[in-house]
């Protein structure tokens, strides 16, 4: 049986649950405190970061397991690693 993929929009049966929950990690990512507004009317632009396509990702991930001497057990690291590393070169 084959099943239709989730969407990423949210039921207007659920949006109500879900907005105060949004909201408030909105908040805390932006460091406000339980006293300030869970609502930011502002929020600080996010830092350029450039596409990066999965074959770079892959080429330096597969460097820092050679430099581990081939050992096992640390790809999705390296992935993320490299990911992140290539990301912040603007």
């Amino acid at each position: 049986m084959h099943r239709k993929a989730s969407t990423t929009k949210v039921s207007e049966a659920v949006r109500p649950a879900v907005e105060p929950i949004v909201a408030k990690a909105k908040a805390a990512a932006a460091g406000a405190t339980d006293s300030a507004p869970a609502v930011m009317a502002n929020p600080a632009p996010i830092a350029a970061t450039r596409d990066v396509s999965q074959q770079e990702i892959a080429r330096l991930a597969h460097s820092y397991w050679v430099e581990r001497g081939y050992a096992h057990g640390s790809s999705v690291e390296d992935w993320l690693r490299a990911e992140r590393e290539l990301k912040a070169k603007v």
